[in-house]
């Protein structure tokens, strides 16, 4: 297996124009964003998956997946 990479990290969401406070990204290269999250902990949970498998945020996710959550609401 190979080593996980430490291409994806964790910064403090800095946008003073957002309303919600306490907002972390995951960047990568440290300054391509991929994705926000509400916590540091969700945060470092995702960045620590990308850092292992990439591709870890398309997986699971089929057109029938988009249906049903499109569905729910």
């Amino acid at each position: 297996m190979k080593p996980p990479r430490n291409d994806y990290t964790v910064r403090r969401n800095t946008q003073s124009h957002r309303q919600a406070q306490g907002l972390w990204d995951v960047v990568m290269a440290r300054s391509v964003l991929i994705t926000i999250a509400k916590s540091e902990e969700a945060a470092q949970d995702i960045a620590d998956r990308l850092n292992i498998d990439p591709s870890a945020l398309d997986r699971g996710d089929t057109r029938a997946d988009r249906a049903k959550r499109a569905a729910r609401g």
